[in-house]
C-alpha cells in the first residue's frame, strides 16, 4: 500500500497548497523529455516500418517481375527443345506404326473407289427403272382408259338391244 510522507500529509492537512520542489519539477521534466524521447522514436520507429515495408513490397513486385520474365524465358527456351525431344522419342515409335496405317490408309482408298462405283451404278440403274416405270405407268394408264372404252362399249350394246 501506498503511503504519505509525513511531511506531505500535513500540509494536506493544512489545506494550504504547496509548491513542488524544485527536485519534483527537475525529475517531472526529465519523465516528460523521456516521454517525448519515447513518443518521437515511436514516430521514427513507426516511419522506419513504413519504409521498410514500401521496400518491401518494391522488392516483392520486382522479384514478381523477375519471376514472370524468368518463366518466360523457360518457356521460349524449352518448349522448343521439349516439342524435338517428344520428337525424338515418339519417331521411332510412331515409325513402327506408319507402314500398316499406310497399307490400311491404300485399302481404304480402294474400298472408296469401289463404293463410288457402285454408287454410281445404284444412280444409273434407278434412272432406268425411273424410265420403265415411267412408260409402264402410261402403259398402264393407256391400258386402262382402253378398258374403260370397251367397258362403255358393251354397256352401250347391251343398252341398244
Amino acid at each position: 500500500m501506498f503511503t504519505t510522507p509525513p511531511e506531505v500529509a500535513g500540509a494536506a492537512e493544512a489545506g494550504a497548497p504547496r509548491q513542488p520542489s524544485d527536485e519534483l519539477v527537475r525529475r517531472l521534466a526529465l519523465i516528460a523529455a523521456r516521454v517525448e524521447e519515447a513518443a518521437d522514436t515511436g514516430n521514427e520507429l513507426r516511419d522506419r516500418v513504413g519504409q521498410l515495408e514500401q521496400r518491401l513490397d518494391e522488392m516483392a513486385a520486382r522479384q514478381a517481375a523477375s519471376v514472370d520474365v524468368l518463366e518466360h524465358h523457360l518457356d521460349e527456351r524449352l518448349t522448343p527443345r521439349v516439342a524435338e525431344a517428344v520428337r525424338q522419342m515418339v519417331g521411332p515409335e510412331l515409325a513402327g506404326f506408319r507402314a500398316p496405317l499406310e497399307a490400311q490408309a491404300v485399302r481404304l482408298a480402294a474400298v472408296e473407289n469401289r463404293l463410288e462405283r457402285v454408287e454410281t451404278i445404284q444412280v444409273e440403274s434407278m434412272n432406268t427403272l425411273d424410265a420403265r416405270f415411267g412408260d409402264l405407268a402410261y402403259q398402264t394408264r393407256l391400258a386402262l382408259s382402253a378398258g374403260a372404252l370397251v367397258t362403255l362399249a358393251a354397256i352401250l350394246v347391251v343398252l341398244l338391244r
